[in-house]
């Protein structure tokens, strides 16, 4: 019976299951006897009146099975993030805006002795916020000027298609080796290495792993652990 369902949907649509239900039930109840002292004609309109019924339930089954199995993917159907677009966009780093060019900038800054140089190094996708849409979390480095190497990871909600870039940013430590980046169930965990008590500050040689997660628009430490790791 399932099988029929899906082909005559395939098929005919709603006419076959129309007529399918009407000859399934229309002969049965006519021989109920009330139906036994009605004239032809009276018959006739009756089975006309059954028939445009039929119909319209049909159709109100359809649609709300189209509404159930269609409008899910409608809400998830936003462009996805591309690399060029991360590489070119804007981000809030130390509450200044910085605009990349191909994944980079480096400027001289009035208020600094040296230049200051950004770099886009990693990103991941995925959905962050739960609304089924492919987000991104980005990686980039920044020298102020002095000897420091500062990482951060930003968040990048999709908003139909357009990266929305210019969200706080999440600092993780100073000349750390940046591992890798990856999103899942909402939660983006970073690896790198960070500083032990005996090594230089060019090497770093920890192994360290946090996880944060989207809280408004910016991401946060998901646990105790992260947090004893930033502080």
């Amino acid at each position: 019976m399932e099988h029929f369902w899906e082909v005559a949907l395939s098929v005919g649509g709603v006419g076959a299951i129309g007529a399918f239900v009407f000859w399934s039930l229309y002969k049965g109840w006519l021989k109920l006897g009330i139906f036994q002292t009605l004239s032809s004609a009276q018959t006739f309109r009756l089975m006309i009146l059954f028939l445009v019924l039929t119909f319209i339930f049909a159709s109100i089954a359809l649609v709300g099975f189209l509404l159930r199995n269609k409008l899910p993917s409608l809400g998830s159907a936003s462009p996805r993030l591309t690399v060029e677009s991360l590489k070119n966009a804007t981000y809030d780093l130390n509450e200044e805006p910085i605009t990349l060019k191909d994944g980079s900038r480096d400027f001289k800054d009035p208020n600094q002795s040296g230049s200051t140089s950004v770099r886009l190094i990693e990103w991941a996708f995925g959905d962050l916020d739960g609304d089924g849409n492919q987000d991104a979390a980005v990686v980039l480095s920044g020298n102020w000027g002095g000897s420091g190497i500062f990482m951060y990871i930003v968040p990048v909600i999709n908003d139909a298609g357009v990266p929305q870039t210019r969200n706080p940013s999440f600092e993780f430590g100073d000349r750390n080796t940046f591992r890798g980046v990856s999103i899942s169930n909402r939660i983006v965990s970073v690896e790198y290495l960070e500083h032990g008590p005996y090594d230089a500050a060019c090497c770093p040689t920890m192994l360290t792993t946090i996880h944060l997660e989207l809280r408004g628009r910016q991401l946060e430490c998901a646990d105790q652990d992260c947090i004893k790791k930033t502080e």
